[in-house]
């Protein structure tokens, strides 16, 4: 014999019948569909939560990472070209100003390549990235307002939403002044 639950809403009556007597009457509604639905939408909403503390969990982890790499990593919106994240690494990088909410600065700085020649402000691998282009470990050199000049490997890459659209750009900056410095020494020398 299977079990089968049911719900029912009773509302009862006292009532006295023409002889006197006294009765209850009682009337029975069947809510079992109502309380079936509402335990779904209870289980569904659980789930739901579950789900949501399950993203929130993989978002922190994910951020936690991409804050302690040990190379520059800044997110950028591809509509306005707002910072919307940069981790400790890229905030230390001296040539390129971060603050989150702002317009990514160092785009104003004049750059160079690595044969000297300059940079257009559409060459810039962030600006490429925004127009879809995948950038990887373009060494660029980059001054400041004082005339410091600093050597970078940057990758950029455009990150599309669900209709392929570009949302974000990432960027990844890697100061490498030391390390080229040392190469064109050795050339130098090699000469």
């Amino acid at each position: 014999a299977v079990t089968v639950e049911r719900w029912s809403l009773l509302d009862a009556r006292a009532a006295t019948l023409r002889d006197g007597t006294r009765v209850a009457i009682n009337t029975f509604h069947d809510v079992t569909p109502r309380i079936e639905s509402e335990r779904r939408i209870r289980e569904r909403e659980g789930r739901f939560r579950e789900m949501a503390e399950q993203r929130r969990r993989a978002e922190d982890r994910l951020e936690s990472v991409l804050r302690h790499m040990p190379v520059g990593v800044i997110l950028v919106d591809a509509s306005n070209r707002h910072v919307l994240f940069a981790n400790d690494a890229a905030r230390r990088l001296p040539h390129i100003r971060l603050r989150v909410g702002d317009a990514l600065q160092y785009l104003g700085n004049p750059g160079f390549r690595q044969d000297g020649s300059p940079v257009s402000d559409d060459e810039w691998p962030l600006r490429r990235a925004i127009r879809g282009e995948s950038v990887q470990n373009e060494v660029l050199t980059i001054e400041d307002e004082a005339g410091q000049r600093r050597s970078y490997s940057i990758s950029a890459g455009p990150m599309r939403d669900r209709s392929g659209g570009i949302d974000l750009v990432i960027e990844t900056v890697t100061d490498i002044t030391e390390r080229r410095n040392a190469q064109l020494a050795l050339h130098e020398a090699q000469k």
